[in-house]
C-alpha cells in the first residue's frame, strides 16, 4: 500500500519543479482537493437519492423529491414504511457491527481525536463505510 505522505511528498515536489511557485502549487492542490470534494458530495447525494428510492419507490430523475420526503411519506401504506425503515436499520446495524472499530459509527468527536493523537490520519475504509452508513440510514 502506498504512504499517504510519500504519494503528497512527491506530488508536491513534481508541482514545484514545474510551477516553480510555492504559492501556485498551493493554489493548484487547493482546486484539485476543491474539485474532488464537490465529486464526493454529489456523488454522496445521489447514493442517497438512490436509497430513497429504492426503500420508498420513487425516482428522483423527476424532480427534486427526495427534499421533500414527508408528503411522499403520507402517501405510502404503512406496511411499506415499517418495512423501509426495519430494513434500512438492520442492514446499518450489520455494517457498524462488522466493518467499523468498536462498533460505532465514526463522527466528529473522532476526526479531532484522529487529528490530535494520529496526526489526522484516519483509515480510507473507515471514512467510506461511514459515508455508506450515512446515506443508508
Amino acid at each position: 500500500m502506498i504512504e499517504p505522505r510519500l504519494t503528497y511528498a512527491r506530488v508536491s515536489t513534481r508541482l514545484r519543479r514545474l510551477l516553480g511557485n510555492d504559492h501556485l502549487v498551493v493554489s493548484v492542490l487547493a482546486i484539485v482537493v476543491g474539485v474532488v470534494v464537490g465529486i464526493c458530495i454529489v456523488g454522496f447525494r445521489e447514493t442517497i437519492d438512490l436509497f430513497q428510492g429504492i426503500f420508498y419507490g420513487f425516482d428522483s430523475i423527476y424532480g427534486n423529491e427526495s427534499e421533500h420526503l414527508a408528503p411522499i411519506a403520507a402517501n405510502l401504506s404503512g406496511w411499506r414504511i415499517v418495512l423501509a425503515t426495519t430494513l434500512g436499520g438492520l442492514v446499518v446495524g450489520i455494517l457498524v457491527s462488522r466493518f467499523l472499530p468498536e462498533c460505532r459509527p465514526q463522527g466528529v468527536a473522532e476526526v479531532i481525536e484522529a487529528n490530535a493523537i494520529f496526526g489526522g490520519r484516519m483509515s480510507l475504509r473507515v471514512g467510506a463505510m461511514v459515508a455508506l452508513v450515512n446515506t443508508i440510514s
